[in-house]
């Protein structure tokens, strides 16, 4: 399988970020990106399974990590360092496939992408390495169904 190649920059971005990592100097997900937020809106919680909307429609394609802006309230202080050293060696070894069989679960809210319940690591760590494409699945929750957080 096809994998990724990095440039010597990014290689050498992914070696300074693993070391780092590992001595400890960076434990947060805002410690690895400028940006990682949680959507402004988001699905309402109340809509049931049994709903017209549900499932939402897919999509799978290469995006530009720098658009994944964040994941939702209950994952956002989600970070995992021997997750992140592992992602930062791959992708430093070129053993981190394109075609990855289980990639990143996005959901696209007002133009950003917010990762679900899968891929958060994997996301973090293209988008600290500045790739240029990750393959993800993503939906696009329809408007009537979004609310502002402060309002759920």
């Amino acid at each position: 399988m096809e994998t990724y190649s990095l440039t010597d920059p990014q290689r050498d971005r992914a070696k300074e970020l693993y070391h780092k990592v590992d001595d400890g100097e960076i434990s947060a997900s805002t410690e690895l990106v400028n940006e990682w937020k949680t959507p402004p809106r988001i699905p309402d919680p109340k809509l049931g399974s049994d709903s017209d909307y549900l499932p939402y429609p897919e999509e799978t394609e290469f995006i530009n990590p720098s658009n994944i802006a964040g994941t939702f309230e209950s994952n956002i202080n989600r970070f995992n360092s021997g997750r992140i050293k592992s992602h930062l060696a791959r992708f430093h070894n070129d053993e981190f496939w394109r075609e990855d069989p289980a990639p990143p679960r996005l959901q696209k809210i007002d133009n950003e992408y917010y990762v679900t319940s899968d891929g958060i690591h994997r996301s973090l760590t293209a988008k600290a390495l500045a790739l240029p494409e990750l393959k993800c699945i993503y939906s696009i929750p329809p408007e009537e169904v979004l609310v502002h957080r402060k309002d759920r």
